[in-house]
């Protein structure tokens, strides 16, 4: 009361039954940020993800578009040419991308590679060609392997089914699948060398394999990093399936 007749009123809240104490500031609704406000936010600042996995489709299909066109355009231009009016390396690259058996099979090799992954990637062609190298030199010393033609078609088979169901395995044991059928595609590289000369037949036939299976590699890797992860092993395992069925499709037509 000594308070109120000095004309000073009480302060609000300063009273020991006031359930604010001194110095604190009732804080309402108003200066608490709603969700609603985060939620705006975020969605000014992130890219909408259907954008996102739209473009990654597109650059995808103009991926895959493009293989076939790159080879449909080679092939035709180097199909067995004669090594004496274009000489011995020509004849060398035409041969792997004349035969639709010998692309299938390499550019599924680099596929088989990017699907296993890591070291993989680069071991897979390299002992492949080198197991070709190998089969081709049985092959001008005489030993003919039996069942050529077959194994080739079977190598188209076997190598799509295995990126096609992912099976979990090692770049040992890709390497030496890849290097078994590899024997085969060398030897007959090494049956039609004609009148070609044997060095740059076989550097032009190597540089054309190479060439398939890093094809083959540069699809697998690219559909991982533009169609994401798992999109990615999914058109690889795709990508399997349809060389199977190409193996197929050449074996019934023989």
């Amino acid at each position: 009361m000594g308070a109120a007749r000095g004309g000073r009123l009480p302060r609000r809240g300063a009273g020991p039954g006031s359930p604010l104490r001194p110095g604190r500031r009732a804080s309402g609704p108003r200066n608490r940020p709603g969700k609603g406000t985060h939620q705006k936010a975020n969605k000014t600042r992130e890219i909408p993800p259907q954008r996102q996995t739209s473009q990654g489709d597109i650059q995808v299909k103009r991926l895959i578009l493009a293989v076939p066109v790159t080879l449909a355009t080679v092939a035709p231009a180097f199909a067995h040419l004669d090594p004496a009016e274009h000489g011995s390396l020509a004849a060398g690259l035409s041969h792997p991308l004349f035969g639709a058996d010998h692309v299938l099979a390499m550019i599924a090799v680099g596929l088989f590679g990017a699907a296993i992954g890591r070291r993989a990637v680069w071991a897979l062609p390299l002992g492949f060609v080198s197991a070709m190298l190998a089969g081709f030199a049985l092959s001008l010393s005489g030993i003919e392997l039996p069942f050529v033609e077959p194994v080739i078609l079977a190598s188209v088979v076997a190598l799509g089914l295995v990126v096609a169901m992912a099976a979990p395995v090692s770049a040992v044991f890709g390497v030496a699948l890849a290097g078994f059928f590899a024997l085969f595609h060398g030897n007959a590289h090494g049956a039609e060398i004609g009148l070609a000369g044997i060095a740059p037949y076989a550097a032009g036939f190597a540089l054309a394999t190479g060439f398939l299976h890093a094809t083959g590699a540069a699809l697998g890797v690219a559909l991982t990093r533009l169609a994401g992860e798992r999109a990615g092993r999914m058109a690889i395992r795709a990508a399997g399936g349809a060389t199977v069925l190409g193996g197929l499709a050449l074996a019934f037509a023989a």
